[in-house]
């Protein structure tokens, strides 16, 4: 375009109503700019100007403006901050406040495949199972997709990163963020997993060392290093060392509620076989392997526990029963030393011989002695080695 061209088109005043009265002859005045020519003049059409004026140029009316181009660009000073080619814009910043959109797509780089969406979930690609889903991820549709939430705020998720937990479609893991462990705790769908790990610093490499010392597994868990292989749906493991007055148990557990009292002096209840009770395991099948019951060695006097079962007693000493013992308390005792005595707070002992009393002396060595509690009296019985 020529100097001479933008004096004359500087000279000529655009979008400038003519001085006249006749609205009938008046339509528009409008500017033309091409790459060939600048015009200015009164317009019937204006639809019909941008149709004409070939495949470049502007016109300017009123209160419009039209460009035309197979390539228009809008420059942000020596920067490009929009194109328009193609029918489509192609915008490197948009910053608004409010955008209305019914279909959102994304695409992948090439442009050839749909990503995902958001946005009206009327359409089919929103359909999954009896749902639809107005943003997905990762697909063409949300019933192919990974991610995808739908109307009614449900979202599912194949694989998830929440805080520390990571999720697939096999398991639910905790990651604790050391190298050196397996993940912390583990859910699959047929069994459920926790592990514990000491931690040690070394300063020479600065980096942590983790040893699992428990590992609590719950649902189907088979050992194959052993012979015949084990089963079982319970295992935990446990080597955390303690220090100071500590007691560890792998298992803790407290019944209480059932009242058993009808069982034993209710005729009634006693005619039905009915069973009652608190059970901390109610074993209807199977053996108990490796019983071990609580064992310790005593030299003094002392009240036992209910957690006392064996006792094997060294000195000539006072054993004192619970006050309140449970029903089905178990005693066992072996003498390895000088005569006891084991002693009721109230005369509740029966032996034969015996009727309510409130002490039983142990008098031979090696004599083994058993105290059983029915719920209101100790039944006492004992043997000794035979005599040669």
């Amino acid at each position: 375009m020529s100097g001479e061209k933008l004096s004359l088109f500087a000279s000529i005043p655009v979008n400038k109503r003519p001085k006249t009265d006749n609205e009938a002859v008046f339509k528009e005045m409008v500017t033309l700019i091409t790459n060939k020519q600048i015009s200015t003049g009164k317009l019937v059409d204006f639809s019909q100007l941008v149709k004409d004026m070939g495949v470049c140029g502007i016109v300017i009316g009123n209160n419009r403006i039209a460009l035309k181009a197979d390539q228009v660009k809008v420059m942000n000073g020596n920067d490009e901050a929009a194109m328009f080619q193609g029918g489509k814009l192609n915008a490197n910043l948009i910053d608004a406040d409010k955008i209305e959109v019914k279909h959102l797509w994304a695409k992948s780089e090439d442009g050839t495949n749909k990503v995902g969406y958001f946005g009206n979930y009327e359409i089919d690609a929103c359909k999954v199972n009896n749902s639809n889903a107005p943003l997905f991820v990762g697909a063409d549709t949300a019933a192919k997709s990974p991610f995808y939430v739908t109307n009614n705020g449900h979202m599912v998720s194949t694989s998830a990163t929440l805080g520390c937990f990571s999720l697939d479609k096999m398991s639910l893991r905790y990651i604790s963020g050391y190298e050196d462990e397996e993940p912390g705790f583990a859910l699959y769908n047929n069994y459920m997993l926790f592990r514990g790990y000491s931690r040690t610093f070394n300063p020479d490499t600065h980096k942590w060392k983790s040893e699992r010392k428990r590992t609590v597994w719950l649902g189907e868990y088979k050992t194959t290093y052993q012979i015949p292989a084990l089963l079982s749906n319970l295992l935990i493991d446990d080597s955390f060392s303690v220090n100071g007055d500590t007691l560890k148990s792998g298992i803790r557990i407290s019944v209480t509620g059932c009242d058993d009292s009808q069982q034993y002096d209710n005729p009634t209840y006693n005619l039905s076989n009915a069973v009652y009770g608190n059970f901390a395991i109610y074993a209807e099948h199977g053996m108990y392997g490796g019983l071990r019951p609580m064992t310790r060695k005593i030299n003094r006097s002392m009240e036992l526990t209910d957690m006392d079962c064996f006792v094997i007693v060294t000195k000539a000493v006072t054993l004192t029963l619970p006050a309140k013992p449970q029903r089905g308390q178990y005693y066992k005792f072996l003498q390895a030393g000088d005569n006891f005595v084991i002693k009721s707070p109230s005369n509740n002992m029966y032996w034969k011989g015996a009727d309510g009393v409130s002490s039983f002396p142990s008098g031979t060595y090696n004599q083994t002695t058993e105290l059983i509690y029915d719920g209101s009296s100790w039944h006492v019985n004992w043997f000794r080695e035979a005599a040669i």
